[in-house]
């Protein structure tokens, strides 16, 4: 395939992925003002605790079998039927040793009395997410698309159904979550008739093992990302109380708009680094220019969201929850990183070298935990999104350097670290209080524009020619 070929598939991935990932998103996160109107400081806190709880338990229970699923789905000699079984047992094995386990996870003070709330949005989650990496592995992109934007207007259907109609509060803002799943999986079912790939007589053990080869080193690489990203927060509540880790769980919905626009890349480049992963040189090159027109996107795209910072918060969120956007700039640097070290996990996919992606993982862990530990009782919140900024960096040097391993990526360091640069400023000047000087903030954007545009200049073209190709067709 060209390399002009390449780019045009990559982004068209990309754009099938933004139509169904980052409307749905961008809608949900417009939401959020609802959600703090109707819920106390505290209330938000303590769903986020729970769902928080969830999503740290959804992979360890099905063993991550889903990113097995995606990743043989995607092998021309696969059998579908092996691949989608194998990870249909192992996801309600993983449910029904989860439910056993429930009494222990009453112990665990605030989610006490919801341990039945989350076995059921552990379970829908893992089966929609079974689902979704079958279909979008097995070529069903617009499928996968369409299926976002649906399961994002059933959530805020049902969300407005418990939350104002039922009242039910804390539990009502999760077991909305639960019923988009439900219909998630069903509409599944029905459009790419899932069920014919079910046949659990016919398994065969070699498929079991090796796909288990491959997720099981990702298990704890699912613990040690939960305590990267959630740890802070159940830290926050008990050395600051409800309240704070509702503020700081508001203030994570700004950054997380680059993690969602970044996301869908992700998940176009996936298909993209396994299918040209087998020719070394050219694999390199197109990997070396991805990544860097990548990384010049994620920056550009944070210092946008920075100049917007305080106008959003204004918008999507209560009055009450206004401060939060001290903690906005640290947890935007850390969001940057994130989606680097995220990044940079599809070498390893595409490579099935996933060994040291749980060790990776574990360094950063070891920063967060420790930081967090030292930090927040002296700076509260605060110290937290450092503590998240700081294990973030240290996870992308290490996989950066270690994915040399086996696919030689060159970036350009003094572009990375003027850009660097450029967001630390920017980030300051949004975390002053009172008058913002929006004026400098642009400029700076201006600038990030130029130092990263003739990295950015290969997406433009691709993306400009299959615009006017489709005007004029």
């Amino acid at each position: 395939m060209s390399t002009d070929n390449k780019y045009t598939k990559l982004a068209a991935n990309t754009l099938i992925f933004a139509i169904g990932s980052f409307s749905s998103k961008i809608l949900a996160i417009l939401l959020t003002r609802f959600y703090t109107s109707v819920l106390t400081t505290a209330e938000y806190g303590e769903a986020d605790l729970i769902t928080g709880a969830g999503n740290l338990i959804a992979p360890i229970a099905m063993l991550a079998i889903n990113e097995a699923v995606i990743r043989f789905v995607m092998d021309k000699s696969a059998d579908r039927r092996q691949v989608f079984t194998a990870g249909l047992v192992t996801t309600l094995g993983g449910a029904l040793v989860l439910l056993c386990c429930l009494p222990l996870l009453g112990m665990m003070g605030t989610l006490s009395g919801h341990t039945l709330l989350i076995f059921f949005f552990v379970l829908s989650n893992n089966l929609r997410g079974l689902c979704a990496s079958f279909s979008r592995g097995s070529g069903y992109v617009r499928l996968y698309a369409f299926d976002g934007v649906i399961a994002t207007l059933t959530t805020i259907i049902f969300n407005v159904l418990f939350l104002v109609v039922f009242r039910m509060g804390v539990v009502g803002l999760v077991a909305g979550t639960i019923a988009a799943n439900c219909l998630s999986v069903l509409f599944y079912f029905w459009a790419a008739r899932l069920h014919r790939f079910i046949r659990p007589g016919s398994l065969k053990k070699d498929v079991f093992a090796a796909m288990y080869r491959y997720c099981i080193p990702l298990i704890p690489t699912t613990l040690f990302w939960w305590i990267t990203n959630t740890s802070d927060k159940y830290m926050i509540e008990y050395f600051c109380g409800l309240d704070l880790t509702g503020l700081y769980a508001a203030a994570i919905k700004i950054p997380n708009l680059l993690t969602m626009a970044s996301a869908i890349f992700y998940q176009a480049w996936l298909l993209s680094a396994v299918s040209e992963y087998e020719d070394p040189d050219e694999r390199n090159r197109f990997y070396s220019r991805v990544t860097q027109t990548y990384f010049s996107i994620v920056f550009l795209l944070g210092m946008g969201i920075l100049l917007l910072t305080k106008p959003a918060m204004y918008l999507l969120v209560h009055p009450d929850y206004f401060t939060a956007y001290e903690y906005v700039p640290l947890l935007l640097g850390s969001e940057v990183f994130s989606t680097f070290v995220t990044f940079l996990g599809a070498f390893y996919a595409a490579a099935k070298k996933n060994i040291m992606v749980p060790i990776t993982i574990l360094m950063g862990a070891l920063v967060n935990i420790g930081l967090n530990l030292w930090l927040i009782p002296i700076h509260g919140p605060q110290g937290a999104a450092f503590a998240t900024l700081m294990s973030y960096l240290v996870v992308f040097i290490v996989r950066f350097v270690d994915v040399q391993r086996f696919v030689k990526v060159k970036v350009s360091y003094p572009v990375m670290l003027l850009s660097c640069l450029l967001l630390g400023v920017q980030g300051y000047l949004v975390f002053r209080p009172g008058w913002q000087p929006y004026a400098i903030q642009a400029a700076l954007v201006i600038v990030m524009l130029a130092v990263n545009l003739k990295h950015l200049m290969p997406m433009i073209r691709v993306v400009l020619g299959q615009v006017s190709g489709y005007f004029t067709r």
